[in-house]
């Protein structure tokens, strides 16, 4: 199934309607990216049985992740720890007597060991780490549900999918999609149609991302070693994906 008919088959839905197709026919960050533009309800699950990991969206937002069922506790456990909110074995003598990772959520906020603004931060926490793994499985079924009924019991947390978007195009876009995109550039002169504004786009992207958009926004020419400064040929690449994807970059 091609790209273009995905996204033709997703705006073709009806309601309670669903689309099939792999992370081989369509990258993550593209799916993310219409979703969120599309301002999309439902379910986007990736894998099948036990191996999958669903996504909760509302009028485009992501507000709830679950992971997979093997991997649930131990990805909020993550979370918990990466925020500095329980001790290691704290969260494990819960774990004991949770079968899910919604269950050692709630377990931790009732016998007051978390209060519910920190299981907020460490849900989040767990639900952002699980959007950026989704790219390490690069051939994985998906599955497109539309409809608020699909949207289950879950640890409700608004996550900002954006940075997910980003990571996609200027990490780990194919080598075929970068190659293209300098290809598009190469001999021409590009700048963001307006200056990026770091505190209203929250894209995540990194401090040396940062400074070469700044330099972006006044014009840089394509010429010979194609590069934005401080950034290889790939990054560059990467970065110009992104913000062509977005109708943010023009090319004269």
């Amino acid at each position: 199934m091609s790209h273009s008919a995905i996204i033709g088959a997703i705006e073709g839905m009806g309601p309670g309607g669903e689309v099939s197709c792999t992370l081989a026919d369509i990258p993550f960050d593209e799916l993310l990216l219409h979703l969120h533009m599309a301002r999309f309800t439902g379910l986007v699950e990736v894998g099948t049985g036990a191996e999958r990991d669903r996504a909760f969206l509302r009028e485009g937002a992501v507000v709830g992740v679950r992971p997979p069922a093997a991997s649930d506790q131990a990805s909020l456990r993550e979370g918990l720890l990466a925020l500095k909110l329980l001790p290691p074995d704290a969260i494990d003598a819960a774990s004991e007597v949770a079968r899910d990772g919604l269950e050692l959520g709630e377990g931790l906020v009732a016998s007051g060991l978390l209060t519910t603004e920190e299981l907020d931060r460490a849900v989040e926490e767990q639900a952002r780490r699980r959007l950026f793994s989704v790219y390490e499985r690069t051939d994985a079924p998906v599955r497109v549900a539309e409809g608020l009924e699909r949207l289950a019991h879950f640890h409700a947390v608004y996550v900002d999918v954006r940075p997910a978007i980003a990571f996609g195009m200027v990490a780990r876009s194919s080598p075929a999609r970068k190659q293209a995109m300098l290809a598009k550039v190469r001999e021409r002169r590009v700048r963001l149609v307006a200056p990026y504004d770091e505190k209203r786009n929250g894209y995540g992207l990194p401090p040396p991302v940062l400074l070469a958009l700044r330099e972006l926004a006044q014009g840089v020419a394509m010429n010979g070693d194609i590069g934005l400064p401080g950034l290889s040929s790939a990054e560059t690449a990467g970065v110009l994906l992104l913000f062509d994807r977005m109708s943010l970059l023009r090319i004269d």
